[in-house]
């Protein structure tokens, strides 16, 4: 299992190439932003009630309103890097697994195609190749959030 996960890694990253390491870093980093996203929530509502019991300006707010305002935007960043990630890795990986599957599909027997389970299964593998690869590393990679 570990070997496959490092070799699935090791394609992604080959492919994806810097969005990848991006992305890699920022799904690891979300699972340090959700702690301080409760953070920042607790010290709003207890910073807010301070204000209104005492009277007082809001400006003690604005500092963990800045700060989750922040954490918005990296979650955001995810987001667009995910979508480019996985955009990119797609079209790749189609343009390098077409190629070598219509070489094998040209070396197949004439029984092969008459064979309904099989010719089922070539039509499922060479309509989209690359979307399994892609879904089980998405799975992987959210394994570690």
């Amino acid at each position: 299992m570990l070997k496959t996960l490092l070799r699935i890694t090791y394609t992604v990253l080959r492919h994806g190439r810097w969005p990848a390491v991006l992305l890699m870093i920022l799904i690891v980093a979300n699972g340090v932003l959700l702690p301080l996203n409760l953070y920042f929530w607790e010290k709003i509502i207890d910073t807010t009630v301070q204000v209104m019991e005492s009277g007082g300006s809001v400006l003690p707010i604005l500092p963990y309103l800045l700060g989750f305002i922040v954490l918005l935007a990296l979650y955001n960043l995810r987001e667009l890097c995910e979508q480019i990630v996985r955009i990119r890795l797609t079209h790749r990986l189609r343009d390098n697994f077409l190629p070598q599957i219509s070489r094998k599909m040209m070396n197949l027997e004439y029984w092969c195609l008459e064979d309904r389970e099989i010719h089922d299964l070539i039509m499922r593998v060479g309509s989209s190749p690359e979307e399994q690869f892609v879904q089980t590393y998405w799975e992987l990679l959210f394994v570690l959030v």
